[in-house]
């Protein structure tokens, strides 16, 4: 079995049911930006990732779930069970306007991610969290799921 990849989706945790494949964003505004939609989870606007359930390494690390190059992304360690999930901080407090994953980059439709959670805290990076959205995922790039 390969390694399993997980989405990018304040305080957010992707939470994946399946044990598959996916890169992704959030999209929306900070409290003080302008109305254009930026993606958010994106580490060139100060997106971080603090926790990650699992990590194959070798190229398939977290922090390439927020380089906004959907041929990157983030894989579990070998026979790992599901679920997965993957902790990212945004800098400030955000209104998220809608979910956007890319996954056709991944090796193949079965190691793609397909039931993603994604959840949301204005608390801490460990708890708080209350589900923002449940999405089904094909392999494709530009799935978007306004909120």
């Amino acid at each position: 079995m390969v390694p399993s990849a997980c989405p990018r989706s304040r305080t957010a945790s992707g939470k994946r049911r399946d044990s598959s494949a996916a890169s992704g964003l959030a999209t929306g505004q900070s409290a003080e930006s302008a109305p254009d939609d930026i993606d958010l989870t994106a580490f060139a606007n100060g997106a971080l990732i603090d926790h990650a359930s699992s990590n194959y390494g070798g190229g398939w690390e977290p922090i390439w779930l927020l380089d906004e190059d959907p041929s990157l992304g983030w894989a579990t360690a070998k026979d790992d069970p599901a679920p997965f999930d993957i902790v990212i901080s945004l800098p400030e407090q955000s209104e998220v306007r809608a979910l956007e994953f890319d996954t056709a980059s991944v090796e193949s439709p079965e190691r793609s991610a397909q039931d993603i959670d994604v959840m949301i805290s204005d608390e801490s990076a460990t708890s708080g969290f209350t589900l923002l959205a449940s999405v089904q995922l094909t392999a494709a790039d530009n799935q978007l799921f306004p909120l």
